[in-house]
C-alpha cells in the first residue's frame, strides 16, 4: 500500500511541477501509517490544509477556533544506548510496557494529551501546539543521541495529528523513523526516512 500510496503522490507531484503554489485541502481516510507517509510526502514545503474528521457532529470542520488542549511529554530511561520510542497518545493512553513488550527501548519518550479522545483535537490550534510538543521531541533525540539511526513511532492519534506527524519529519536532519501500527499488538509497519 505504501508503494502504491507513492505512485498516486506522482499525480500531485506533477501538479507542483506545473503550478508550485499549488494549494491542496487533505481529507484523510486510511490507515495511520498511510497517513503520516502522506504528510512526510508532501512534507512542509507544499502549501496544504490538513482537515480534522469529526464523529459528533459528522463534519470535516475544526470544531473550535481556540486550544482546547494541552500536551505533556515525558520521558523513561530504561538503559543505557540508543533504541529510542516515542509514545504518542492523544486518542488513547499507551500503557508503556505494551511497548517494551515489542521493542526493546533504551528510552521512551511520551507525548500525551491532557485531554483523551478520538476528539483530542478540535482545532487548528490544538494541531499547531501538538506540532511544536513532537518537534520538541525529535529535536531533543537530534540533539541528544547523535548516533541514534531509528526511532520507533507508537501513535494513538487522530488522522490530523498522524499527517502532521509525517509532515513535520525532516528528510536529512531526523534518524528513520519507524512506525508501528496496534493489530491485536503493535507490529511494524513502514519506515520515513530519505
Amino acid at each position: 500500500m505504501k508503494r502504491q500510496l507513492e505512485d498516486e503522490y506522482e499525480k500531485i507531484s506533477r501538479r507542483l511541477e506545473l503550478d508550485p503554489q499549488a494549494h491542496f485541502s487533505v481529507f484523510p481516510l486510511a490507515p495511520i501509517p498511510l497517513i503520516m507517509q502522506l504528510g512526510f510526502l508532501m512534507g512542509d514545503k507544499v502549501n496544504n490544509t490538513i482537515h480534522q474528521h469529526f464523529r459528533n457532529p459528522s463534519t470535516w470542520e475544526w470544531l473550535c477556533t481556540d486550544k482546547t488542549n494541552d500536551f505533556v511529554v515525558t520521558s523513561e530511561k530504561f538503559s543505557e544506548g540508543n533504541k529510542i520510542a516515542i509514545v504518542v497518545a492523544i486518542s488513547a493512553d499507551i500503557n508503556i510496557k505494551r511497548i517494551t513488550d515489542v521493542y526493546d527501548a533504551d528510552v521512551v519518550y511520551k507525548i500525551s494529551a491532557a485531554n483523551l479522545g478520538v476528539d483530542a483535537i478540535k482545532s487548528e490550534e490544538d494541531l499547531e501546539n501538538f506540532g511544536l510538543a513532537y518537534l520538541s521531541v525529535c529535536d531533543e533525540i537530534k540533539n541528544c543521541y547523535s548516533n541514534v539511526t531509528e526511532v520507533a513511532i507508537f501513535p494513538a492519534v487522530p488522522i490530523s495529528v498522524a499527517f502532521e506527524m509525517g509532515r513535520r519529519f525532516m528528510k536529512g536532519v531526523y534518524p528513520k523513523f519507524t512506525i508501528y501500527d496496534e493489530c491485536d499488538g503493535f507490529i511494524k509497519t513502514l519506515t520515513l526516512e530519505e
